[in-house]
């Protein structure tokens, strides 16, 4: 399960990819857009961070992240009425 924290509008989660580079995942807008969710990689060596959209990643996640972050941004973001998620 992911540790989700709001920060600002967004909300932020930590994510392990398949190559076992950490990143986090950022969700601002729903499914749609293509831009909703995009998932943020640093690189230590160059001190630079590479944004990308979740789907050019979609393949290094396991299911279960894969899930958990489109039920999230379904259930801030989607109109299907899934119930508001509460954070700390």
């Amino acid at each position: 399960m992911l540790d989700w924290t709001r920060q600002g509008a967004a909300v932020v989660a930590t994510i392990s990819l398949s190559s076992g580079q950490d990143a986090k995942v950022v969700l601002v807008g729903a499914r749609e857009n293509p831009k909703g969710a995009i998932v943020l990689l640093m690189d230590a060596a160059v001190s630079a961070t590479d944004t990308r959209p979740l789907e050019s990643y979609i393949d290094q996640l396991s299911q279960a992240a894969l899930a958990e972050i489109l039920c999230m941004q379904e259930r801030l973001f989607g109109p299907a009425g899934l119930p508001a998620p509460h954070f700390a």
